[in-house]
């Protein structure tokens, strides 16, 4: 939900007396933010016709999803709901959130509007038997991405087993896209995938702190028409006058965060 210029103005000022981010950041943020306002937004018009948060194309895929993206850590099937009546479209699980495939399948049940599911895989690559569960826990047939989960170990990533995995679950109609999520050397793990070509959306931690280490990546990201969903972006619900900052470079798709409570929701969509 776009602010007015006197809000960003206002905002930008907080960030750099509390050092957050530099004047040169936010001036560059200020310029991309003037140009995306003049565009037309890409958000499914809810009953009132009035979107009431911005979409962007996750790269190479059909997909426009919301710049705001629901973590379900800790969240509940009432949270999930509320961020998908309030136009938040993606969805990132994991069978090693806890409940939270449980609080995703009661929340999409039955429903009929458009949204995405990206899996993150924490199992052995090798059992089809385990997808096959959080499938069904779901109440899916496929998910949209599937995320490994890879650390430190830029050669996994380009592992033909990784990719061999991936095709299988791609032909048995499992899985429609190919991610990666990294905690931990994260830039070796992302250049190793963008040099196999593979890949179709990347995750990574990202903040602000990063930035400057991050522009070649971005330069690539462009490049290959990749998807850029930023988690740990040490922002919170009480914390959110860097959202603006942090989408005011295109490259970055959505930014994933775990979602609670319907305040933090609320919050979130306010901020970007």
């Amino acid at each position: 939900m776009k602010g007015t210029r006197r809000e960003f103005l206002e905002t930008s000022a907080k960030l750099i007396a509390s050092g957050i981010v530099g004047s040169s950041l936010l001036g560059k943020a200020a310029q991309a933010a003037s140009i995306a306002g003049k565009a037309k937004s890409t958000a499914t018009q809810p009953a009132n016709d009035e979107p009431k948060v911005d979409r962007r194309k996750l790269g190479r895929t059909d997909m426009d999803i919301s710049v705001i993206s629901i973590g379900t850590i800790g969240t509940n099937q009432n949270v999930v709901r509320y961020a998908l009546d309030n136009g938040l479209n993606f969805i990132h699980t994991s069978s090693g959130y806890g409940r939270a495939m449980e609080e995703v399948g009661k929340s999409i049940k039955g429903r009929k509007d458009k949204f995405y599911l990206g899996l993150k895989v924490t199992w052995d690559w090798k059992s089809d038997k385990e997808l096959d569960r959080c499938l069904k826990i779901m109440g899916r047939d496929y998910v949209d991405v599937i995320f490994f989960q890879i650390h430190n170990d830029s050669k996994r990533v380009a592992s033909p087993e990784t990719k061999e995995t991936f095709d299988r679950w791609k032909k048995q109609g499992k899985a429609r896209y190919m991610g990666l999520t990294s905690h931990s050397g994260m830039k070796a793990c992302m250049e190793s995938a963008m040099e196999v070509g593979w890949y179709d959306v990347l995750m990574p931690s990202y903040d602000l702190s990063m930035r400057k280490d991050y522009l070649d990546i971005f330069q690539k990201v462009k490049k290959f028409n990749l998807g850029f969903i930023a988690m740990k972006t040490r922002i919170s619900e009480d914390k959110t006058q860097a959202i603006p900052t942090l989408l005011a470079d295109n490259e970055v798709t959505t930014l994933c965060k775990s979602l609670t409570t319907l305040t933090a929701v609320k919050k979130y969509i306010e901020a970007s």
